[in-house]
């Protein structure tokens, strides 16, 4: 009984000290080194058939991106506290994303890049 009860501390305690940190699970999440945004008028169809039409796109350099397209959410922020997703995301790789935000958007704007866990990352653009 004593062996018994001296090997289940002996696993509890290993457990304890093996259990790796968030960081070391997940990584930092997501970083945004560069930000650039072009003109780039584009017609995407969606899914009822209907024509969407974008007129910038928003290319997004960094790490630690995750997810896939439909779950990687790209907001843009306005200085009065308005908040836009953008109308078509695509994860390129963990280090590249492309985002349309909806058309006519401009001004200095807060990008915020937010993973499917939540982390999130943020950097200042203008259109």
């Amino acid at each position: 009984m004593k062996i018994t009860i001296l090997l289940c501390i002996v696993v509890l305690l290993a457990g304890v000290m093996l259990t790796p940190s968030d960081d070391e699970v997940f990584g930092i999440g997501p970083v945004i080194t560069r930000a650039t945004v072009s003109e780039a008028p584009r017609s995407f169809e969606q899914d009822d058939g209907s024509m969407l039409v974008l007129d910038h796109r928003v290319f997004i350099s960094g790490s630690g991106f995750e997810g896939i397209n439909h779950q990687t959410v790209v907001r843009f922020l306005d200085e009065l506290g308005g908040t836009t997703d953008a109308q078509v995301v695509i994860l390129h790789d963990g280090n590249h994303i492309e985002a349309w935000p909806p058309a006519g958007t401009r001004g200095r704007l807060t990008l915020v890049v937010e993973n499917p866990d939540r982390r999130q990352a943020s950097a200042s653009i203008e259109f």
